[in-house]
């Protein structure tokens, strides 16, 4: 695992605290330090008790805000930023192949031409078949709208001849009803005045004759009567053929039209012209010819990828993780990738939220662009990324905290004495370490070590009886610190 921190900082720090420490080894040889002998470092409450005459000159610091990143370093697979594996549309025999393993190729160039002929026969026969149809439906139509006009000139003002000659009928029949009735009235009155000797004397022979006449004109009404409804029903049955022959005639020009609408069949066609396309196998991208799976004169499938085409542009690099390490990542962070010596800046793209079960790990993916070395597909190499982090939180030199049976402590200055303060530490680097809780920003954190120190011994700043305190380091925004 390898740490990063604010390493730019440690080296004029450490410079710092050597010139102290140096200040405070004179100090003690000249006797300026009462106690100032050698001894165990304090360890806690069973540490050495410093004596009330006593002084220990000391450094502090105040904990401030600050970034740490731990990281740890992964081997990761080259992965291209973007590949395609192209499957042909069509099967058929390959008659020419154009780009080989290795070879550039341009998005719309033309990697291989699969064997049309047959396809381009049927567009050929397609087309023919299509032509003849259209011409024999021109000829229905035109035939159609002749016996249109032929009928419609056939009838005058609007009304065929026969319907015509049907009226005229019902016509006449209704004019025979009406005269029937008036010869059946005038035989009736005559028989009535006859029979009743208003008209004269009358024979019972003559009046016996003209009751059988007004017998025989109920007769010839009633036969009168029946050809106005024979002639009647002949009328309706001529006006229902018309309009069936109307609407025949109509009929066949709609459906002779229709028969002559090759929309659908002209579609077809363009189908058949673009599925042609398809035996010209193109590049969907720009990038390199990793796999060239076919000869000329194989048969190419539709179930069987020809080439594997990889854009190399924008590399991409893929590497495992543990559980607690993925806690820490996001899409976003900077990588860096390692080979021979060499490194090249890269972002995480993808995450994995699902554990490989085999591995138990999760996959972790970044794309590296513009590299100083080759990545080939499938190579590895050496990947660091952070896998712990605290931004921005409270932090104090790693050297000031010490522990007892395992628990961290400080000793913070208060009114010229040590005080012993239990404190969560978090994560750290070489120099620095994070506080979670048990200090404050404004504490003065004692940053010297000295085998006097213990709770509640007396202590002296450095600098001749001056205030003086470690100066942190200057805060810098995350993608400085990182």
């Amino acid at each position: 695992m390898e740490i990063k921190g604010f390493l730019k900082k440690k080296k004029t720090l450490s410079v710092v605290l050597a010139c102290t420490v140096a200040v405070a080894v004179a100090a003690a040889a000249l006797g300026a330090i009462p106690g100032g002998g050698g001894g165990a470092r304090p360890g806690g409450s069973g540490g050495m008790q410093a004596d009330t005459n006593t002084q220990v000159v000391v450094d502090t610091m105040s904990p401030f805000l600050g970034n740490i990143y731990v990281t740890s370093a992964f081997i990761g697979t080259v992965e291209p930023g973007r590949q395609v594996t192209i499957y042909p549309k069509a099967s058929a025999e390959v008659v020419a192949t154009y780009f080989n393993v290795g070879d550039k190729v341009e998005k719309g160039d033309i990697l291989m031409q699969l064997d049309s002929a047959s396809l381009e026969s049927t567009i050929a026969q397609t087309q023919a078949a299509l032509h003849v149809s259209e011409a024999k439906a021109q000829i229905n139509l035109d035939q159609a709208q002749i016996d249109v006009e032929s009928y419609y000139s056939g009838i005058e003002e609007g009304y065929n001849s026969s319907l015509i000659a049907a009226e005229a009928s019902v016509q006449t029949e209704e004019n025979n009803v009406q005269s029937a009735n008036s010869n059946l009235w005038n035989a009736r009155k005559t028989y009535r005045e006859a029979k009743s000797g208003e008209s004269g004397d009358y024979t019972d022979y003559e009046i016996d004759q003209l009751k059988n006449q007004v017998t025989q004109y109920e007769y010839a009404l009633e036969g009168a009567q029946l050809k106005l409804e024979l002639a009647e029903a002949n009328l309706e049955a001529t006006k229902k053929s018309v309009s069936e022959q109307e609407s025949t005639i109509n009929n066949s020009v709609a459906q002779a039209a229709l028969n002559a609408d090759f929309t659908d069949q002209y579609l077809a066609l363009e189908q058949l012209r673009k599925n042609l396309s398809d035996y010209s196998i193109t590049s969907p991208i720009s990038g390199i010819v990793e796999q060239r799976n076919v000869d000329q004169y194989d048969m190419a499938s539709t179930q069987n990828p020809v080439y594997v085409i990889s854009n190399k542009d924008a590399m991409s690099v893929s590497f495992n993780v543990s559980e607690s390490s993925l806690a820490y990542m996001q899409v976003g962070d900077s990588i860096t990738v390692e080979k021979n010596g060499e490194s090249a800046a890269g972002c995480i793209t993808e995450i994995s939220t699902m554990v490989n079960s085999s591995s138990g790990l999760f996959t972790v993916k970044a794309n590296v662009e513009n590299a100083p070395f080759d990545l080939y597909s499938g190579s590895t190499v050496k990947i660091y990324a952070d896998t712990q982090k605290a931004e921005n939180d409270m932090m104090i030199l790693i050297d000031a905290v010490y522990y007892d049976s395992g628990s961290p402590y400080v000793y913070i200055y208060e009114n010229a004495a040590a005080v012993k303060t239990w404190v969560e530490t978090g994560i750290s680097d070489d120099s620095y370490i994070q506080i979670i809780s048990g200090l404050t920003l404004s504490d003065r954190v004692i940053s010297t070590w000295s085998s006097g120190l213990a709770d509640g011994a007396e202590v002296v700043l450095a600098g001749s009886g001056e205030e003086a305190s470690v100066e942190p380091p200057s805060f810098e925004p995350e993608g400085d610190a990182a």
